[in-house]
């Protein structure tokens, strides 16, 4: 006799958890490194997602120098306002670095990510410089005061108006009034840094020229070959002689203690250079003088 036997499958429905995912953000950069920048945003929006909730965060990096005799380690506690958030602050950089976010859900599921924060160091130095020159001379300017960056840098100087080349690390500057400039400096990963004015082009008249009238200053021989005989007007008499090229650059001075003087010529080539006597209250007068 056939028996037949019947079983019955009971079934609850099956919950599928995709597996978690961690985001740490895009790749980017830290512009200007050196002048205090703002902090700086981690993770992604959301930096966790898949798994089962709540999450947990932790954000770990690694950084070591040596200095003198010893080695030291910084980890993402000394950088990151928060090693556990979801979203901390890079409040302090130290180079080039990569960030690892674990992330761990409610089931104990672990998933990684990182990040890749590059570093622009840009600053600017303080110090200033000053040209004088006469009415319708030029002259060429220092680079500009922003050091650092990531090469190639592109420059732009500025104002652009009086400038055969805004654009060059070293343009010419002809103004017909006094005009300070300033540049911005940009780097390969983009950064900016503008160092403010710093280059002083003081356009300022000769008041006295060799063969007019009453002289405050006069230089002969003309040319001067050797040596250099200078008289000065006796207000003068405790101010300084100045040399410059005729691009602005200063070669030397000497304090006015007589009458005349002399001034040796040394090794200065040939050619026109720009003299300027000042004297202690301030009173300026320029000339011309040529070496051969």
């Amino acid at each position: 006799m056939r028996s037949t036997v019947l079983v019955l499958l009971c079934t609850a429905p099956l919950l599928l958890v995709a597996q978690c995912v961690a985001d740490a953000g895009r790749d980017t950069v830290l512009c200007n490194a050196l002048m205090a920048p703002e902090p700086l945003l981690l993770g992604g929006i959301p930096s966790a997602s898949g798994g089962a909730v709540p999450y947990t965060y932790a954000w770990s990096a690694s950084y070591v120098y040596v200095l003198g005799n010893t080695t030291h380690h910084i980890t993402a506690s000394d950088m990151l306002d928060d090693t556990t958030a979801a979203n901390p602050y890079l409040v302090s950089a130290w180079d080039d670095l990569y960030y690892v976010l674990t992330v761990t859900d409610a089931e104990g599921s672990v998933c990684v990510d990182s990040v890749f924060v590059r570093l622009s160091w840009m600053g600017v130095h303080l110090g200033t410089i000053t040209y004088y020159v006469a009415p319708g001379d030029s002259v060429q300017l220092v680079e500009p005061n922003v050091s650092g960056g990531v090469e190639p840098l592109s420059v732009q100087w500025y104002p652009a108006a009086d400038l055969d080349d805004p654009s060059a690390l070293h343009p010419w500057a002809s103004p017909d009034l006094s005009t300070s400039y300033g540049a911005v400096v940009t780097d390969a990963l983009g950064c900016s840094l503008d160092g403010g004015t710093f280059a002083h082009v003081v356009v300022q008249p000769v008041h006295v020229e060799e063969n007019q009238g009453e002289r405050w200053v006069s230089v002969g021989p003309v040319p001067v070959h050797d040596e250099a005989v200078v008289r000065f007007a006796e207000d003068l008499l405790g101010g300084t002689f100045s040399l410059f090229t005729l691009d602005g650059r200063w070669l030397r001075a000497e304090r006015i203690e007589r009458i005349t003087c002399n001034f040796e010529r040394d090794d200065l080539p040939s050619g026109l250079y720009v003299w300027e006597a000042r004297s202690a209250q301030d009173r300026c007068v320029r000339g011309r003088v040529v070496l051969e």
